[in-house]
């Protein structure tokens, strides 16, 4: 751990919770961004933000809308950036700038391979703004920034 790895906005990070603390990450007060999608709006992207708190633990601050999807894409794409990991237990209630839907950090959609928010969740399934659907599965996921 401690390492910090480039960017790759399709990587799923193995399912574990580990201690980090902020030495290892990031100074206090440095902001990660976590790439999401909409659920309702097919290509409409975010970014949820988190703070590295004095603590050592992450807090939501809120999420920011990106205007032009393959421009941010190559962004993420680019070798200088460097991730941080954030541990499940940091990732606390998001909200979708969107389409203003409200949930516990994202759903992970296996076909697509990326996050999105809760806005086309009924009952214990979910859909993503490519129509994909599945259970809603709790899981205990450390998720990867962008500085």
């Amino acid at each position: 751990m401690g390492q910090i790895q480039k960017w790759n906005p399709y990587l799923v990070v193995a399912a574990r919770v580990e201690v980090i603390t902020q030495t290892e990450v990031a100074p206090a007060g440095t902001v990660v961004k976590v790439h999401r999608s909409c659920a309702r709006h097919l290509g409409k992207t975010y970014e949820s933000l988190y703070a590295l708190g004095v603590d050592g633990r992450f807090h939501y601050v809120g999420s920011k809308r990106l205007s032009n999807y393959m421009s941010q894409l190559q962004l993420y794409n680019e070798e200088d950036y460097n991730t941080v990991p954030i541990p499940s237990y940091d990732i606390g209630e998001e909200d979708c700038p969107w389409c203003g839907e409200i949930g516990y950090g994202a759903i992970f959609c296996p076909p697509c391979n990326f996050f999105c928010c809760y806005g086309k969740v009924n009952g214990d399934t979910y859909e993503c703004a490519y129509s994909h659907r599945g259970p809603l599965v709790q899981r205990r996921m450390n998720y990867i920034g962008r500085r």
